[in-house]
């Protein structure tokens, strides 16, 4: 009796070490799998590396006759300006009329907002909503004059004053996203003067319960918002994608203009 228990355990201890060596032998070709799958993705990482820094000291050691290659997307401009400028070429004549232009148009923008600023801010009898809005729209323009246009102007002297056009890409870069940025907020200051005009044409009774001096200051401060959230990381991140949104946003603002004016043309119409 003794033996025949005997034989039992080791037949079930035979089969519990069969089975056991079976699920390893079942688990050892996944893991390999896997681990192989690892290593030729690593590989593939590496060899796209590789050849990414190859390309790239090709591009530079051959900056005689591919130098526009190695310019970033950001100077395409200079690939159209040409390498070099210099005074018999047509473009240096038109980048310094849009210098002239510039410093005229940053000169008069800035002092006629200034003017609109002082105006509501030391008249009582000036400070409704509407002009509070017109303020802070004031406030971008003033910005737009101080900031914007004078780097437009310092991005293209340092282009004019470059041995070549494309050492200057940052002041380039600076000007043209800061124009973005103050670009898309004078749009929405815009569209909050003209959402402004809409609710005290067509919604009159209610107009001062819905507008007061605190939610204008708070949609001021949300178009800003949207303009930064919207332009600095869409530019680091895509340029592509950065323009399909402005140009949705653009369409959008362009529609409620024309909807607000067109409402309130009507109304106007309709109380003569």
């Amino acid at each position: 009796m003794s033996f025949s228990l005997s034989v039992v355990s080791l037949l079930s201890g035979d089969e519990g070490g069969s089975s056991k060596e079976r699920k390893r032998s079942l688990e050892r070709p996944f893991t390999l799998r896997i681990r192989s799958r690892l290593q030729a993705a690593i590989a593939r990482v590496l060899r796209r590396r590789e050849v990414q820094s190859t390309q790239r000291s090709y591009v530079m050691n051959s900056s005689g006759t591919s130098y526009s290659r190695a310019k970033p997307y950001e100077c395409e401009i200079y690939s159209f300006l040409g390498e070099t400028l210099d005074e018999t070429k047509e473009a240096y004549a038109v980048l310094v009329l849009l210098i002239f232009l510039a410093i005229i148009s940053s000169t008069v923008t800035t002092f006629l907002n200034v003017l609109v600023i002082i105006a509501v801010r030391t008249k009582p009898q000036l400070k409704t909503m509407s002009n509070i809005a017109l303020a802070f729209l004031a406030v971008t323009g003033c910005l737009m004059g101080v900031i914007g246009l004078l780097l437009f102007i310092v991005a293209r002297m340092f282009t004019l004053l470059a041995k070549r056009s494309s050492d200057f890409c940052t002041p380039y870069r600076l000007s043209r996203n800061s124009l973005r940025i103050l670009g898309g907020s004078t749009v929405l200051h815009l569209v909050l003067m003209n959402v402004e005009r809409y609710l005290a044409i067509k919604h009159s009774f209610h107009y001062t319960t819905i507008v007061t001096n605190a939610r204008i200051l708070g949609s001021s401060a949300f178009t800003w918002l949207i303009t930064l959230c919207l332009t600095v990381p869409l530019v680091i991140l895509d340029e592509d994608i950065y323009l399909i949104v402005n140009n949705v946003l653009l369409f959008l603002c362009i529609a409620i203009v024309i909807f607000c004016q067109v409402t309130v043309y009507l109304e106007i119409r309709r109380h003569q």
